[in-house]
């Protein structure tokens, strides 16, 4: 089923869910001991705030599935409710632009929301990447992720965190549609904690914690505002100056982007970024606009963005990608002290025999016992870190090693996303760019990655200068 039709577009709406009105725990939410009863953990796909998320194997039917893991102990039980409620209501829902939900996992440690493999990448990385951007381009995708939102806001779901790394292809083909992920997830944060890379997208009115159905409006229209300029409209060195333009300040609209763009996109996104929420379009007025109607009929000019557009839009996206990964990068260069307590009591919950080694056996039964799948590449971990062919690693093995392992996935992130950056332009990352776009990291951090880094004190980082350091730091592993 299409997303929308000719001349007018609607949501689908799929059949009103039906919630136990006794407040029991949903249908969809299975208990067992561990994940690994009924999935196979393939690869971990990232860390977030709440636990990790992984790539799985259903056992039953052999389909790659995601499982977001959620861990008990750093989550509000009431909190957690009322997430569960929400994503039952999800999980009713049949929508080609919304991530299908299959089931919830509940562990004695863990809760796993298992959904839909979306295999084609995030949005903005397509969008970059894609040779010939342009309006008709950008209508496409706001048009899916409005009749997401129409559908989710129709069963009063307020999403909480639109933003690009929420929003994946669910495959490579031309055809794919965008997909909206993680539901609901942002009312399991602390209000003081939503400055993660959220900050850029969130409402004026989300700061004093308020969410509505027009706080996604606005988060659209900052990804809009950025498909068309290759800017963010609110951008500064600190979280804190950015949700500050945010609630005090207007985009500006004066630069020479703006008069190449058509009246009614123009129209869209100031309206979508009215600081007034009254004043914001809804999910369905943003399908029935004549800017996406314009789309709809097949109209809508589809000539190419200028050049430099083009490379301003490349750029946004790579300079955001290289430093979500510079800030990674930098802040787990060292396992802090709380870090450390952690390892140490994963370590003696493993070694159930006391002998200060651990076999393969105790790693799997220790992973178990916290409810926690282990990576899947644990076993070739083991043989590498041992080194006098024992069969096991003993505990100062395990610390070095898990502090490593760490960093070599970092590394070749940090290299991915360097590569990326470089592609096209000087093939030099600027720290006075990167500072831009890695708020909050300041003072001495950037001052010993300058000394460390900058080999040459030019102030830019070439890509062997980068991959020098990452060597340094990480080792020749």
């Amino acid at each position: 089923m299409g997303c929308c039709s000719s001349d007018t577009t609607y949501a689908y709406l799929a059949p009103k869910p039906q919630i136990d009105p006794s407040g029991n725990t949903p249908a969809f939410v299975r208990q067992m001991s561990n994940i690994r009863d009924h999935y196979t953990v393939v690869k971990c796909l990232g860390t977030g705030n709440f636990g990790s998320v992984y790539l799985v194997k259903d056992k039953r039917c052999g389909i790659e599935r995601v499982a977001k893991e959620l861990i008990k102990t750093i989550i509000n039980e009431n909190i957690m409710g009322k997430l569960e409620q929400e994503l039952t209501l999800v999980k009713q829902i049949e929508h080609p632009c919304i991530v299908k939900i299959y089931e919830i996992i509940e562990t004695s440690s863990r809760i796993y929301i298992i959904t839909e493999y979306l295999s084609g990448g995030m949005m903005f990385d397509k969008y970059s990447e894609n040779p010939k951007i342009s309006e008709n381009l950008a209508a496409r995708y706001i048009l899916d992720i409005g009749l997401a939102l129409n559908c989710i806001h129709k069963f009063k779901i307020i999403h909480r965190d639109i933003k690009p790394t929420n929003l994946l292809f669910e495959s490579d083909a031309p055809d794919s549609h965008v997909k909206l992920i993680d539901f609901s997830l942002m009312i399991l944060e602390k209000k003081q904690d939503f400055y993660g890379d959220s900050v850029h997208y969130m409402a004026p009115e989300a700061f004093n914690g308020i969410s509505t159905t027009k706080s996604d409006i606005w988060s659209t229209g900052v990804i809009l505002y950025s498909l068309l300029s290759g800017a963010m409209p609110f951008n500064a060195e600190s979280h804190e100056k950015i949700a500050q333009l945010i609630q005090t300040s207007s985009p500006d609209y004066t630069s020479s982007v703006w008069m190449n763009v058509t009246p009614e996109s123009l129209s869209l996104v100031q309206r979508m970024l009215s600081r007034n929420p009254k004043d914001r379009p809804t999910a369905e007025q943003i399908l029935s606009d004549p800017w996406i109607m314009t789309y709809n009929r097949g109209t809508l000019r589809s000539t190419p963005f200028d050049k430099h557009i083009h490379e301003s839009i490349i750029k946004l996206n790579a300079q955001v990608n290289l430093g979500k990964a510079v800030f990674s990068f930098i802040s787990n260069q060292v396992l802090s002290s709380k870090d450390m307590k952690k390892l140490k009591e994963m370590f003696r919950s493993f070694d159930k025999d006391g002998s200060g080694t651990l076999s393969i056996t105790e790693v799997n039964n220790g992973y178990d016992s916290v409810g926690l799948p282990p990576p899947a590449s644990v076993i070739e971990l083991i043989k590498k870190l041992d080194t006098d062919d024992s069969g096991s690693i003993d505990y100062a093995e395990f610390l070095k090693g898990s502090e490593q392992w760490a960093k070599i996935a970092m590394k070749r992130e940090l290299e991915i996303a360097a590569k990326k950056y470089e592609k096209g332009f000087d093939a030099k990352l600027s720290l006075l760019e990167l500072r831009g776009t890695i708020p909050d990291i300041q003072g001495t951090e950037w001052l010993e990655w300058l000394r460390l880094a900058d080999v040459n004190g030019d102030g830019y980082i070439t890509l062997e200068e980068l991959k020098d350091y990452l060597d340094t730091k990480v080792g020749n592993l």
